[in-house]
C-alpha cells in the first residue's frame, strides 16, 4: 500500500490526477485514494466546496478524473520492468524514523529510480539487529513516463499506446508524448485518452485540433 500524503489545496490536488494516475500505473499500485472527498453522498454536488481540501465539488476533478480513473483502472500505463525493495531491520524504527532517509543512505550518489523502478518498502523486517538493505530486481530501463527538461521548465510526460499526458511548464513549448503532439502558446495542460479499442495514434477524434 502506498500513500501520497501532501497538504495541497483541493484545486491543485485535482490537477495532479493525471500525474498520480499515470505514476500509479508505472508503480503498479493496486488503488489510489484521494486525500479528501468530503461528503461524497451529498445530493447537491453544486453546493460549493465544503473545506479547503474538498475535491468532490472541484471543477478540476470533473475535467481530469475521467482520464485518471480510466488510465489507472485499465492499466494503460504499463508497470516499470525493474523493482527496488527497501527491507528494514527490526525494530522498524531502529535505524531511522523515516524510510526515505534509509533510501538515500543505501543508495549513496545513485538515483532512486522514481521513473525506472517499482519502489516498495517491505513490511517484513530482515531480522533483529540486521541493517536495512535494498534489493534490486530486474534491470532499470526506459519506461512510459519521463521528465523532459524543456527550456521554460520541467515537463512530466507519460506516453503509451492508448493514453498520453504532458504536464508542467508547457507554455510556449513543443512537447512530444508518443502520438500526442503539444504546441502550446500559453500555459495549459493537455491530456488525451483514446477509446478502449483503439490506440492513440489510430483514433479519429481530435486529430488536427489546436488548443
Amino acid at each position: 500500500m502506498s500513500e501520497i500524503d501532501h497538504p495541497f489545496p483541493h484545486d491543485y490536488g485535482c490537477e495532479m490526477y493525471p500525474e498520480i494516475a499515470t505514476y500509479g500505473g508505472l508503480q503498479d499500485w493496486d488503488a489510489l485514494y484521494p486525500f479528501d472527498m468530503v461528503e461524497g453522498a451529498n445530493p447537491d454536488p453544486n453546493s460549493g466546496s465544503k473545506t479547503y481540501f474538498d475535491q468532490y465539488r472541484n471543477p478540476g476533478r470533473w475535467g481530469f478524473s475521467v482520464f485518471a480513473t480510466t488510465t489507472f483502472r485499465q492499466g494503460l500505463i504499463p508497470p516499470a520492468p525493474a523493482a527496488k525493495e527497501l527491507r528494514i531491520g527490526a525494530p522498524l524504527w531502529g535505524e531511522e524514523a523515516h524510510a526515505d532517509v534509509l533510501w538515500l543512505r543505501h543508495l549513496p550518489g545513485q538515483p532512486i529510480g522514481f521513473l525506472t523502478d517499482r519502489l516498495s518498502v517491505s513490511d517484513r523486517p530482515t531480522g533483529e539487529g540486521e541493517p536495512a538493505s535494498i534489493v534490486q530486481t530486474g534491470t532499470p530501463a526506459e519506461t512510459a513516463v519521463r521528465m523532459v527538461q524543456a527550456p521554460q521548465g520541467p515537463v512530466y510526460v507519460a506516453a503509451a499506446d492508448k493514453a498520453a499526458t504532458a504536464t508542467g511548464y508547457i507554455g510556449g513549448a513543443k512537447i512530444e508524448a508518443g502520438a500526442l503532439r503539444v504546441d502550446c502558446a500559453r500555459f495549459g495542460r493537455i491530456l488525451r485518452r483514446s477509446p478502449p479499442s483503439r490506440s492513440t495514434i489510430g483514433s479519429s477524434k481530435g486529430r488536427g485540433r489546436c488548443w
